[in-house]
């Protein structure tokens, strides 16, 4: 922000113009770094032992059976799983997601400022705590998804924190308790985002498909980000009611699509248990729900 009038730019263009360069580094240098994953791994930049890259391989072909697939790039081939109405799903969820954690992230210290009347230096200091109960939040339902084996009801508790997080802060009075909504819907909302990840990486098996599927669910993130910058709109001040509506109608959205979602899944889970369908192309396989 001190490089304000240099060369005839703003000092906030300087911040992109700073992210942009750091970003496009770190791309090449990763370019140029990436190994063979997980086959041939053991020959890139010591990565992995011999030993290490067999265990690894074991473990993947016990769950999903694709670590040996070769994989060489091939349109119609990598465009085939779009045919799969899920795979559409997974992103869906992860943009409604990323919208409402971006929007929160971006306009914190200003909602706290504008709207619960904190100074700025208060705001500031208000914006971390918030983010401290997400970390720990989102560790807990890392663990409790592995051990359980679940993720849509995560997400749809996610979203239930959310929604009452936004609430209490668009329609209570109280700064205190408008503060305390500000922590759940953070909570919440990041939560998510590792969520939908993990559900996706469950659900889908093949490099084709996988590939895809993460191609989709990046395109969803970033344009979740995109709407979230949008979302709390200056003119909107001091109640920024239309931000926290759109945010909580994207919570309730992504309850919906989570429901439909479990549904067919677990639909398909019973037909392939007797026998009259095989999941992802692998006898045995069951959709994580």
């Amino acid at each position: 922000m001190q490089m304000d009038g240099l060369g005839g730019l703003a000092g906030w263009r300087y911040i992109f113009l700073m992210e942009g360069v750091l970003n496009f580094a770190a791309a090449i240098i990763g370019w140029l770094l990436i190994v063979e994953y997980p086959l041939g791994s053991h020959k890139c930049w010591m990565f992995l032992t011999e030993k290490e890259e067999a265990f690894i391989i074991r473990h993947i072909d016990a769950d999903r059976a694709d670590a040996a697939e070769q994989f060489k790039f091939n349109l119609r081939d990598f465009l085939r799983p779009a045919k799969d109405w899920k795979v559409f799903t997974y992103p869906m969820m992860f943009l409604l997601s990323t919208c409402v954690s971006y929007s929160i992230a971006f306009f914190l210290p200003i909602i706290l400022e504008s709207k619960l009347k904190y100074g700025v230096i208060a705001a500031q200091g208000l914006s971390t705590p918030p983010y401290v109960v997400a970390g720990i939040w989102m560790y807990f339902t890392a663990w409790l998804g592995d051990k359980y084996h679940i993720r849509g009801p995560i997400v749809i508790w996610n979203c239930l924190l959310s929604i009452i997080g936004l609430s209490l802060l668009g329609w209570v009075a109280s700064p205190g308790v408008q503060y305390f909504g500000v922590i759940l819907v953070t909570a919440g909302g990041n939560a998510n985002l590792p969520t939908d990840l993990a559900w996706q990486a469950n659900n889908i098996r093949g490099k084709w498909k996988r590939s895809f599927c993460n191609a989709l669910l990046l395109m969803g993130g970033g344009i979740g980000g995109i709407v979230g910058s949008l979302v709390f709109r200056s003119q909107d001040a001091p109640t920024y009611r239309p931000g926290i509506e759109a945010s909580i109608v994207a919570s309730f959205t992504t309850t919906a699509i989570a429901i439909a979602l479990m549904l067919r899944m677990h639909a398909l889970n019973k037909m392939a248990a007797t026998g009259a369908i095989v999941l992802e192309g692998l006898p045995g396989f069951k959709y994580t729900l």
